[in-house]
Formats: C-alpha cells, sequence, structure tokens
C-alpha cells in the first residue's frame, strides 16, 4: 500500500455517506395535491378526498393511493404526456 490505511478507509467513507446522500435522486418525481384547511378550527371530512378525486378524473388525470390522515387529505397523480 502506498497510503496509509486511514487514508483509503477515509475515501470509502467518503463516498458511502455521498452514496447515501444521493440515493433519493434515484426515485422519480410524483406529483401530488395535498389539501388542508386554511382555518385552524375547521374539520375535513373524507368527502373531500372522493370529491378532489372525482374533479381530477373529470379533468382526465390518473390518480392513485388517496390518503386521509387527521385533517389533511393527499392524492397522487399520474403523469400523461399531452399531445
Amino acid at each position: 500500500m502506498q497510503y496509509p490505511a486511514w487514508k483509503y478507509l477515509l475515501i470509502a467513507v467518503v463516498l458511502l455517506v455521498a452514496g447515501l446522500y444521493a440515493a433519493p435522486n434515484l426515485y422519480p418525481d410524483e406529483p401530488a395535491v395535498q389539501i388542508t384547511s386554511a382555518a385552524a378550527g375547521t374539520q375535513l371530512s373524507e368527502g373531500i378526498l372522493t370529491e378532489s378525486q372525482s374533479l381530477l378524473e373529470e379533468a382526465g388525470l390518473d390518480n392513485h393511493d388517496g390518503t386521509f390522515e387527521g385533517n389533511s387529505a393527499l392524492v397522487r397523480s399520474i403523469t400523461q404526456s399531452i399531445s
């Protein structure tokens, strides 16, 4: 070995940390719509989720994995190329 072992170890650790830091870039972007209430005391129901999904379908946008949790709804959409 031309250099001390700790330098090789340091390079390996830096490469590992850089790989972990860059890993989220491997996943594609997924457009989503998050619906929350504007006023602090307003409660949303699960009906807002079904209504937003039907509005997206009427607009010609496919959606999947609609979730309602607490006081917010999240609808993920599938991007389509417009030609």
